[in-house]
């Protein structure tokens, strides 16, 4: 079976969404008196750090990157908690779709990746419904906390600090600049 060197070992992965778990939201701990917009940035990271997983998990199931009616119902029930926490529901909407397609631009490189080198099902990958999309939920959720802050956050800062913050496998610059767009929109009065 081919290995990508740089595809993560299933313990790496565990260890992964262990360490979602017992973080209680992101993989790196985030200080409470952490600027917003670095705590925004680490976890859109957090977010995206988290889609090899998704990909190898489709990839195994030859399930199609994009999931419409997922997206749909998830956007709908953000939108919802969104409105519950007295944000913009439509700030909140267009945030997170921006998201799912960096999230979806990542995981089609990964497949293109994989098509090219002829990669095998891997041999054990997390579970999408019960390991991987709840760890998902709770960056989500962290997400939304941080976003009632929008106000205060600094959209010169921005562009620079997603630079050294928001990377890790997998994330281009196009990626980087699909997940940030909306994020400096929201950040202007």
């Amino acid at each position: 079976m081919n290995r990508d060197p740089r595809t993560p070992s299933r313990a790496v992965l565990m260890a992964l969404l262990a360490g979602l778990a017992l973080s209680g939201w992101a993989l790196a701990p985030v200080e409470r008196g952490t600027p917003p917009e670095r705590r925004i940035l680490t976890l859109m990271r957090d977010r995206l750090a988290v889609m090899p997983a998704v990909a190898r998990w489709k990839w195994n199931h030859q399930a199609p990157i994009t999931d419409p009616i997922r997206e749909r119902a998830l956007l709908a029930q953000l939108r919802q908690q969104a409105q519950e926490q007295g944000l913009d529901s439509d700030c909140v909407e267009r945030f997170f779709s921006a998201q799912f397609d960096a999230a979806k631009q990542l995981q089609e490189e990964e497949f293109r990746r994989w098509r090219m080198t002829q990669q095998e099902p891997f041999r054990t990958v997390p579970d999408l419904r019960t390991e991987i999309r709840p760890a998902i939920d709770r960056i989500n959720a962290a997400l939304l906390e941080v976003l009632r802050e929008r106000a205060s956050l600094r959209p010169a800062q921005l562009p620079q600090l997603a630079e050294r913050l928001l990377i890790g496998p997998g994330i281009t610059p196009a990626i980087r600049a699909t997940a940030v767009q909306p994020l400096l929109l929201l950040a202007q009065p």
